[in-house]
């Protein structure tokens, strides 16, 4: 079973987590400038043996689509064609709060946090997704 790329797709950044092997914990794997993406893509799909993308899917508060979900759906269906790889989207509303909210508990200055919120939103996308997967205990 290969990894699970998870992205945080925005206006100016994309946040990239990677799974383990086995599907079970999401890290981070930094941050590509939209410039560069298909390239960096390309390069952590064959390194890492990816078979899948999940793509946060910004919902409004209201659970209805926005604009920004739009283009992310847009963008999946460009990583579909042009890599022939499957992806799931999960919701990612309230992820960039939390992902501020855990850097703000690090003590890390305000510069810092802006440079690690779409790493760390992109490693709840994932976490999530993987958590949802997980057969349940009894």
């Amino acid at each position: 079973m290969g990894r699970v790329l998870g992205l945080d797709y925005g206006e100016k950044r994309v946040g990239v987590a990677l799974s383990d092997e086995t599907r079970t914990v999401a890290s981070g794997r930094g941050v590509l400038k939209r410039e560069t993406v298909a390239a960096e893509i390309s390069r952590l799909i064959s390194e890492n043996e990816i078979e899948l993308v999940v793509l946060g899917l910004p919902y409004n508060m209201d659970g209805s689509g926005s604009e920004m979900a739009e283009r992310v759906r847009d963008f999946g269906d460009f990583l579909k064609a042009r890599f022939g790889i499957s992806v799931e989207y999960m919701d990612e509303r309230l992820t960039s709060v939390e992902a501020e909210a855990t850097l703000r508990e690090q003590n890390l200055r305000p510069s810092r946090r802006r440079e690690l919120i779409d790493e760390v939103s992109a490693i709840l996308i994932l976490q999530s997704y993987l958590d949802s997967r997980k057969p349940a205990s009894i």
